[in-house]
């Protein structure tokens, strides 16, 4: 893992999303627990990953330099979310 997978993981972590072995299948179990599933996932030149997941018609769109790093941004957005939700 570079270095900002270990951060994006370590944050996840903080929040209590245990994905002990940060791969991609265990992410992808992860989304597929919380019903979200991967739309679109495209490299780019130079590195640049675009990441789509979606639940229903809710999207989000991210990018990234690394499949593990969008996945771990995925679920750090949809947590925020989450916890927005649950405020209401």
């Amino acid at each position: 893992m570079n270095d900002e997978e270990k951060a994006l993981f370590s944050q996840l972590r903080e929040r209590g999303i245990p994905i002990e072995n940060p791969t991609w299948e265990a992410c992808r179990s992860w989304l597929n627990e919380k019903e979200w599933k991967i739309n679109v996932l495209s490299d780019y030149p130079r590195g640049e990953i675009k990441f789509t997941i979606r639940n229903g018609f809710e999207r989000i769109e991210l990018s990234g330099r690394s499949d593990l790093e969008v996945m771990a941004k995925a679920i750090l957005e949809i947590t925020r979310r989450a916890q927005l939700h649950s405020r209401d």
